[in-house]
């Protein structure tokens, strides 16, 4: 059984937004950046920021995981609480793109989600079912999350470069 800090993950992903914050900040073709990952509309949706481009006439919008561990692998949530049936982020996320920072190796995936909820789906069979119990100190609870792993080398493989980047941030 694993612990979820609630303050712990909240100080890593503060520290992930603002990083990735910094490095959307250097594209030329960003207007700008909205942080609403504290808005309760957008919480609901898994969106942590609406950003806005020169060369879109619509915002495109962001889901940002910052993962501490170097497993090599990154995790493809399927069921987030199982105990309450809450879909996991990569099926319950409404955003456009994915970016899932791992901040040992200061590496930076950028999915297209829907084409990436498509790839996984297609290539299933290929990873390992994880299963975690939690316990959440800030509930004082325990709930269920279920999710794939798939190795970080396979992906780059694999993926189409059209709808997966991936850059080393300094």
């Amino acid at each position: 059984m694993r612990t979820h800090d609630f303050k712990n993950s909240i100080l890593v992903g503060i520290e992930g937004e603002n990083l990735i914050k910094r490095f959307l900040e250097t594209h030329n073709n960003v207007i700008s950046i909205e942080d609403v990952s504290n808005i309760r509309k957008y919480q609901d949706q898994d969106i942590d920021f609406i950003v806005r481009l020169k060369n879109s006439p619509n915002p495109v919008s962001i889901e940002l995981k910052t993962d501490t561990y170097d497993s090599g692998n990154i995790f493809f949530e399927t069921v987030s609480n199982k105990e309450n049936n809450v879909p996991g982020c990569m099926y319950k996320s409404q955003a456009n793109y994915l970016f899932y920072y791992f901040s040992k190796t200061k590496e930076l995936y950028i999915f297209n989600f829907k084409e990436y909820v498509k790839w996984f789906e297609e290539n299933r069979e290929s990873f390992t079912l994880k299963i975690f119990k939690n316990i959440n100190r800030k509930r004082n609870g325990t709930y269920t999350s279920e999710g794939y792993t798939i190795p970080k080398t396979f992906l780059e493989a694999n993926l189409n470069p059209k709808f997966f980047k991936k850059y080393i941030l300094t």
